[in-house]
């Protein structure tokens, strides 16, 4: 007899939250969903962000003017070239931000762990003076 009145007390329990239950299933599948469309969109923010990464204009041009001078090259071929060199930095810049997606701080910003690009710019800009000297050379 207890066993059949208790089954009876179980049976109105479940009746009376089925609909509390019912409704939480569907608010939670809800949450759910609401959560992974975060989270995807956390994925999605992270991976757009650009990083950050430094450069050094100061060792670019002291590198450049070493290796010149170790080249044997005169004083104003050096002072032309350091000149274009420091013309074309800022388009290797920002073509290399665009390319890489990347934010291109002064080293002296003081980024900690940013990783150092200056040289990737060095052989960038270097490599574009060299064809363009090749140029004027095949053309006039």
């Amino acid at each position: 007899m207890k066993n059949f009145q208790f089954q009876k007390a179980f049976n109105k329990g479940v009746e009376l939250i089925s609909p509390s239950l019912k409704f939480l299933k569907e608010h939670l599948s809800l949450l759910n969903t609401l959560v992974l469309l975060m989270l995807i969109l956390v994925l999605v923010l992270q991976k757009n962000t650009p990083k950050t990464v430094v450069f050094s204009k100061g060792l670019a041009i002291t590198t450049l003017a070493k290796e010149l001078n170790d080249k044997g090259v005169s004083e104003v071929r050096q002072r032309l070239l350091v000149n274009r060199f420091v013309s074309a930095m800022p388009k290797a810049l920002a073509q290399y931000a665009k390319n890489h997606h990347v934010v291109v701080l002064n080293d002296k910003e003081g980024v900690a762990g940013a990783p150092n690009i200056t040289p990737f710019i060095l052989a960038y800009i270097a490599t574009e003076m060299i064809q363009q000297n090749q140029g004027t050379k095949n053309h006039g």
